[in-house]
């Protein structure tokens, strides 16, 4: 049996996954320029 196109819940599910993704992404990056900073700048 075949699966059907994307139903709306199917679309948002997967646009808040991608959103997710993203929101982690840059909070990750953040963690790494702030440790970077405080690397540095820790005497």
């Amino acid at each position: 049996m075949t699966n059907p196109a994307p139903t709306a819940p199917e679309a948002g599910s997967r646009r808040f996954r991608q959103t997710l993704v993203r929101v982690m992404a840059v909070q990750i990056a953040t963690l790494i320029a702030l440790w970077l900073l405080q690397r540095h700048f820790t005497v």
